[in-house]
């Protein structure tokens, strides 16, 4: 038999998240709140969560994110601008529930999700996962039962439980399929050409020069690395550059015109049509909104 959490330990609580596709930022975080294990099952958009310490975390789209606050609320939460709407279901445990209804619990959970629901918790530590098709259903079906308050709230509470539970002690994955011999030379092949692109994301080789560095034919590379990485190598690099170019104007190391150069961009009308279609908006408008 379970242990009873406390009178005193608040039960968990849910609350989805949800707006329309802005150009600017949205205010989120009615229900971040400080010495709670938080879990953010996001649909779609993209978030941003900044600490007092300064650290910041982005909620991915199609992710399940699971987030110790430590001590400390976070000092602002937006959802960040972009082409598609927020769609977002934030689970919030508080430690003192964690406590009363984990501490006689002799199983042990998932070594990656320990550290947040026992121990020292450690301020802003966090896991990222995947968001699957079944953590997407089991999210919507909240939207579901019509009932009184009383009985959603005990409805909820066995809900957030049970998924609390099945995550937690959830088996460990059993190893992946063995790759054949052709599969992890190509898989290796792909790793350099990224590790080659990143160091040279201002001036990147060509695919004749890729090929060369790598030991195959320009052709042969071509076709295995975007069966490796699921999109191409011109893809792959477009996305290297803007998103190091974000991080450039993100940290103010760069305007936006310097961040262009610094990634290889020598058109600004280039460079800005790579961001918005990297982004879902120019680099204008990133700095505008203040995402920095």
């Amino acid at each position: 038999m379970h242990p009873k959490p406390s009178l005193a330990a608040p039960d968990p609580s849910r609350q989805w998240h949800r707006a329309n596709p802005s150009p600017n930022l949205t205010p989120w975080g009615e229900s971040i709140r400080a010495s709670a294990l938080h879990v953010w099952l996001n649909v779609s958009g993209e978030g941003l969560v900044v600490w007092p310490s300064g650290s910041r975390i982005i909620l991915r789209p199609q992710s399940l994110l699971w987030i110790q606050s430590g001590t400390h609320a976070p000092a602002a939460a937006h959802w960040l601008p972009g082409p598609d709407p927020h769609d977002c279901l934030a689970l919030t445990y508080p430690n003192d529930w964690l406590d009363s209804f984990l501490g006689n619990l002799s199983s042990k959970p998932d070594p990656d999700l320990a550290p947040l629901v026992s121990g020292p918790r450690l301020a802003t530590a966090f896991v990222e996962r995947p968001l699957s098709s079944a953590d997407r259903s089991w999210a919507h079906g909240f939207l579901a039962p019509h009932l009184c308050e009383h009985a959603r709230r005990l409805l909820d509470n066995s809900r957030l439980t049970e998924f609390l539970l099945l995550q937690l002690f959830r088996p460990r994955p059993s190893d992946p399929p063995r790759l054949s011999r052709t599969q992890r030379i190509a898989r290796d092949r792909a790793e350099r050409v990224k590790q080659i692109l990143r160091s040279r994301l201002d001036n990147p080789p060509s695919l004749d020069d890729l090929a060369a560095a790598v030991g195959c034919s320009a052709p042969y590379l071509s076709r295995t690395f975007a069966e490796s990485e699921g999109r191409t190598i011109s893809l792959w690099l477009r996305t290297a550059r803007i998103d190091r170019a974000a991080d450039l104007l993100r940290s103010g190391t760069c305007n936006v015109s310097e961040a262009a150069i610094e990634v290889g961009y020598r058109s600004f009308s280039h460079f800005s049509r790579a961001f918005h279609e990297e982004k879902g908006m120019t680099p204008s408008r990133w700095l505008q909104n203040g995402v920095t």
